[in-house]
């Protein structure tokens, strides 16, 4: 159905605000809404933030403004922290925030009973990307949803038509090479959690690609092969906007404010003219975009949504400005490098410079056209432009010029208004009588009466100027005057205090009221405070994962009582008797696992696989919302995969209510944590924990290796691998022209068995994604004699294995 007629209401601007500035500069740039975080629940820890205090300031400011209000709540909560969670909740609820973006399954639960209308917005961390999965977050009382950044806008629109949900969709601003919510890999290579908000950015390192031993990175484009570039859908706008979206949202909480303020700006303008069925100008929109670029740039992509299939940035991966020009002529004793320029130029700009051997910056500490000094070189022209010394002696002639700060772009984005509230003014004077002050600002209305009678003037009057001149002096309020009418006698006198006194009485009123109608009484919830149970299993059961029939074959024949096997084997698991004959002489359960990354086409691939694996009465594993649903609906036994990011019980026992039996814990837990969540969880689920493999750390749209496949240099039996300081090596796959990458270090618990199961969980989980079959066999075989106490516990020396995470946490 669709959700809008032939003309398109403009969609909000949703702006980031990481810091009271910021706030500001969404003000200043016209935003409709603003989204911030608290303290350390939220997806950037690395931004300013604000404090519960600063908060409900920031909320009130905002709603005076006329401006929206979003908390961003959108991380994994361990089972130790939801009373402290939903005491933050419970402050932005009575100090009137619009709306809670989460990803947390059980938060979400938790606060949606507290607080049934309090809006609930699905994070980009949910990894949206079907209506199945919409559907599914429906149930769970979500009023909007942020998907997926690799959607095109023709699936957006498909969501948009088929279902009842408002869909927001970022439109500028930075990137995750990795599908949001599926990233591990700053977990363990840098021991800081994404999903928890303190990613490392390992995507912005440089790597060397290796494919059979040979370096590739001349055939990717550079030395940050999964850096992303900025996303910019400015020229592309009008598609986005034409498939209903409810909301377009800038990235940028770590960002100055200038970068919000230009940013909000821009896409506001923008769509309000697309809105009012006319198109913008096409040099228009290059100069803004590269007004854009002067603020932050790192190369521009429209993004998968407008069909950008490589969004990568791999020659460099900070921000680097938008192109000023080539150096023509370096004079070392001048300090001085001779520049055709591509826009203009003035002293005290910063620029960044393109060396054979890295970017530089410096300032632009002179420029000099002729011999003599300017403030400023227009665009044409070619004049020298004199650096640091330090950095002109690495420059060339060729090398590219960038310009990395416009001081009067910036200048001129500080010095913007902060856009006022207009107010109109009513006044009644007449002798002997109280003065009336009445201020309204759309329907909300103030009165101020004062307790001062108005007076005949013994000499002069009070004159209508000087009661206009008080009025207007709203200082830092909110407010503008607008219509200031005075009613009453003419020749009155009223002392200029009065006045004074009556308006910012009558302003503090109209405030209030206008505060009224967003706050809201506190509920204070007091969490029932848990009763851990002790549940240590009498025996641990042994599941395997494994990426073909014949891996299979190895673990049952090693003493798996579990095995996973990718869904699309499901006709090869059929036709192999002697699989079959394996698992039903080993009594295994085989589990055929299903994609955590599901596109709209691909759906209905994989319900005709789930109908087929109900008719044999497998077991399937659920890597997204969406299949979940599915599964249940269809009456299939379902496993939780470790792709919903369980965190605490409370997430368990929703995905429990929605037809999981068994659910396997995020990797970034440690033991104690596991320990947490399975003694507070009731008895009637199972959990499954890492206890050997390689653990996926991404999986990408990207399809990083097709440069290589192109030239011929790389198929499926291809060793790829990323390689970063010449030690770590991370292994890549490509599967559907996505990319995934494998962690450098394989965990290893062997050694560590008896500390898996004090934590009461009932399956241990061996993954191999790449071993050989042989690998397969001797690694389940070493587990399985532990576990029947027939074994020792040995690990044979190498610096790929590891714990994982289990001792040190996130």
């Amino acid at each position: 159905m669709a959700k809008h007629t032939e003309k398109i209401n403009s969609p909000e601007i949703l702006s980031p605000a990481g810091n009271y500035d910021a706030l500001l500069g969404a003000i200043k740039g016209g935003s409709d809404a603003v989204y911030l975080g608290v303290g350390e629940f939220n997806a950037r820890q690395g931004a300013s933030n604000f404090t519960p205090e600063e908060m409900e300031n920031a909320i009130d400011i905002a709603h005076l403004h006329g401006i929206s209000v979003y908390l961003a709540f959108n991380v994994p909560l361990k089972e130790t922290e939801p009373q402290d969670a939903i005491d933050i909740i419970d402050r932005a609820y009575a100090a009137g925030i619009d709306a809670v973006i989460m990803r947390d399954f059980g938060f979400i639960d938790l606060v949606k009973k507290n607080y049934p209308d309090l809006p609930i917005h699905g994070s980009t961390q949910l990894n949206t990307n079907n209506t199945e999965t919409v559907k599914f977050l429906k149930t769970l009382g979500l009023s909007r949803i942020i998907v997926a950044r690799e959607l095109d806008t023709a699936e957006l629109k498909h969501i948009i038509d088929s279902t009842d949900m408002d869909i927001e969709i970022f439109a500028h601003g930075a990137l995750c090479y990795s599908y949001s919510g599926q990233c591990l890999f700053s977990s363990f290579a840098a021991n800081r959690s994404a999903n928890r908000g303190a990613c490392a950015q390992p995507c912005r390192w440089k790597f060397d690609l290796f494919i059979n031993g040979k370096d590739m990175n001349h055939h990717i484009g550079g030395v940050s092969p999964i850096s992303c570039a900025e996303l910019c859908t400015l020229p592309g706008l009008e598609e986005l906007i034409n498939t209903g979206i409810k909301s377009l949202k800038i990235e940028g909480r770590m960002k100055r404010a200038e970068y919000v303020t230009a940013s909000s700006e821009i896409y506001k303008e923008t769509a309000e003219i697309i809105c009012q069925d006319k198109k913008p100008d096409s040099n228009w929109l290059k100069e803004k975009e590269n007004d854009l670029a002067k603020i932050f740039y790192r190369g521009f992509t429209r993004g998968f949504v407008l069909g950008d299939r490589n969004v990568t940035h791999p020659e460099y991966s900070s921000s680097y400005g938008a192109f000023l020009g080539k150096i023509r002529r370096v004079k070392r004793s001048k300090n001085a490098a001779k520049v055709k320029l591509n826009q203009t130029l003035e002293v005290n700009d910063g620029i960044s410079i393109h060396t054979k051997q890295r970017m530089l910056g410096s300032k632009v500490e002179k420029i000099t056209v002729d011999g003599g000094e300017v403030e400023v070189a227009e665009k044409g022209s070619i004049p020298y432009i004199h650096i640091s010394p330090k950095t002109v002696k690495s420059v060339k002639t060729g090398d590219d010029v960038y310009l990395n700060t416009d001081i009067s772009l910036l200048e001129e984005m500080g010095k913007r208004d902060v856009k006022k509230v207009p107010v109109n003014f009513h006044i009644r004077a007449n002798i002997d009588r109280q003065l009336e002050i009445t201020a309204s600002a759309g329907d909300i209305e103030a009165l101020h009466v004062s307790d001062y009678l108005v007076q005949e003037p013994k000499k002069a009057p009070t004159s209508v100027e000087q009661i206009t001149d008080i009025i207007k002096r709203l200082g830092d309020t909110p407010y503008i005057a607008d219509e200031i009418e005075l009613k009453g006698q003419e020749d009155i006198f009223i002392p200029l205090g009065e006045l004074t006194r009556a308006r910012r009485s009558v302003v503090e009123k109209l405030q209030e009221k206008q505060l009224e109608i967003f706050h809201r009484q506190p509920k204070n919830p007091k969490l029932p405070a848990s009763k851990p149970e002790d549940k240590i299993p009498d025996k641990l059961l042994l599941s395997v994962e494994v990426a073909d029939i014949e891996g299979a074959k190895a673990a049952a024949d090693s003493g798996a009582d579990i095995i996973y096997i990718p869904a699309d084997l499901f006709d090869k698991v059929e036709n192999d008797k002697d699989l079959g004959q394996k698992i039903k002489r080993n009594n295994i359960e085989i589990v055929l696992k299903l994609p955590a990354i599901i596109n709209e086409d691909e759906l209905g691939e994989w319900t005709d696989i789930l109908g087929k694996i109900k008719t044999r009465g497998y077991t399937v594993g659920c890597g997204e919302p969406g299949t979940l649903r599915l599964a249940h609906q269809m009456e299939i036994k379902c496993v939780a995969l470790k792709n919903f990011t369980v965190f605490n019980s409370l997430t368990a026992n929703v995905l429990e209510a929605n037809g999981a039996s068994c659910v396997i814990l995020s990797p970034e837990l440690t033991l104690q944590e596991i320990q947490n969540i399975v003694q507070a969880s009731a008895n009637t689920i199972k959990f499954e924990a890492i206890a050997y493999g390689r653990q996926q750390l991404l999986v990408t749209e990207h399809d990083l290796l097709k440069p290589i496949v192109d030239k011929g240099f790389y198929d499926e039996d291809s060793n790829a691998f990323l390689q970063h300081k010449k030690t770590d090596r991370y292994p890549v796959k490509r599967w559907r022209n996505r990319t995934v990458i494998y962690d450098s270090h394989v965990i290893n618990m062997l050694n560590n068995i008896d500390d898996m199961k004090n934590t009461g969980i009932d399956v241990l989980r061996l993954e191999f994604p790449q071993e050989s079959h042989r690998k397969v066999a001797i690694v389940v075989s070493e587990f399985k004699k532990i576990l029947d106490g027939k074994g020792k516990k040995s690990i044979p020396e190498s610096k790929v294995y590891s714990r994982g995470l289990y001792y040190t946490g996130i």
